[in-house]
């Protein structure tokens, strides 16, 4: 899946398929141990919902924007979604 960078200091990039309702994040890596960004995928979220976290980013017209603030309240602990971590031969 295509990912595009983001400007957020939790998140590095994002992408998204709506055929299967998959969000995929790839997070800055943290500690010294990690040598690759971690990426997950979430699903299903719908295009609406892609949409909300999309527009939650930081920008000009919303410069209190946080895509990790949003993650935090809205997916992380969303348990009707499958969270799958992707191997980094696949990311």
């Amino acid at each position: 899946m295509m990912r595009n960078a983001v400007d957020s200091s939790t998140i590095f990039a994002i992408g998204y398929d709506p055929v299967t309702k998959t969000l995929e994040i790839e997070f800055h890596k943290s500690g010294k141990k990690q040598n690759i960004n971690p990426v997950y995928t979430y699903a299903p979220i719908s295009q609406e919902r892609f949409a909300e976290f999309w527009k939650s980013a930081k920008s000009p017209i919303n410069p209190e924007g946080s895509l990790g603030k949003y993650f935090k309240d809205y997916i992380r602990h969303d348990q009707s979604l499958t969270v799958t971590r992707v191997s980094p031969e696949a990311a």
